[in-house]
């Protein structure tokens, strides 16, 4: 059986966004789609979503 993979679109990117907010989950996201949403343009299509340590840091009291 072949493998295929495919570079991941911005509806892939707004899908993940959706279920992550759906679920109440904190993250972050990273590369050129968060510069986008600060409104710096630029050529890159990169991004990233890394969970965020907000809850780790609140149950440890910090």
């Amino acid at each position: 059986m072949d493998e295929y993979s495919r570079a991941a679109t911005l509806n892939d990117l707004k899908l993940l966004l959706q279920s992550l907010n759906e679920h109440g989950i904190e993250y972050l996201l990273i590369g050129g789609y968060a510069l986008a949403a600060h409104g710096y343009h630029r050529a890159t299509g990169n991004w990233r979503v890394s969970p965020s340590a907000l809850p780790t840091l609140r149950a440890a009291g910090q």
